[in-house]
């Protein structure tokens, strides 16, 4: 049952690992953002720039009273999000503030954004299926070396002493029946 739960597991993070590279090429060509304003706080996820965007916006004042999430999707260029408070190896931090209008119909808000860049998802999430690829490979040449009569260690043929490998000194493995 463990061995199922973490075959599951290694094919669902490769699954997740596959479609964050492909968003990690598309966010070099094309930038693609979620958002939602229900409340004076906006939130969006953004995928641009080799990077994966969380932004929030406060509103002081008025606010467009949006309920649905919406999609935009549109070039990379010119796209930034305000003034970069700090960058390193495509992490990022940003923030912004600024108002529109006067009085009664006006409004203050403040952006803040964080980026994480892709390669860092990508290998997070690689490192488990990689570890049960090798783990799988080593099982497989193990039982076809058993199934030789080799050692299922170093491959020593185990003919002329079936007890122990003497190139190794492992207890041979009994043949599959």
């Amino acid at each position: 049952m463990r061995r199922r739960i973490a075959n599951i597991a290694a094919v669902t993070l490769l699954g997740v690992t596959v479609v964050l590279s492909v968003f990690w090429t598309r966010s070099h060509w094309r930038s693609d953002t979620v958002y939602r304003q229900a409340t004076p706080d906006a939130w969006s996820i953004a995928s641009n720039d080799g990077g994966l965007t969380l932004g929030h916006r406060h509103y002081d004042g008025l606010w467009l009273n949006d309920q649905e999430w919406r999609y935009h999707s549109g070039s990379v260029a010119g796209t930034g999000y305000g003034m970069r408070r700090w960058t390193f190896a495509g992490f990022g931090r940003s923030d912004f503030e600024g108002g529109v209008g006067t009085d009664d119909f006006g409004y203050k808000f403040r952006d803040d954004y964080w980026t994480v860049p892709y390669w860092i998802l990508v290998l997070v999430t690689s490192a488990y299926p990689a570890s049960w690829i090798v783990g799988c490979t080593r099982r497989r040449v193990g039982r076809a070396r058993v199934a030789r009569g080799r050692c299922p260690s170093c491959g020593y043929d185990l003919r002329a002493s079936p007890a122990r490998c003497p190139e190794c000194g492992r207890l041979a493995a009994p043949a599959a029946a």
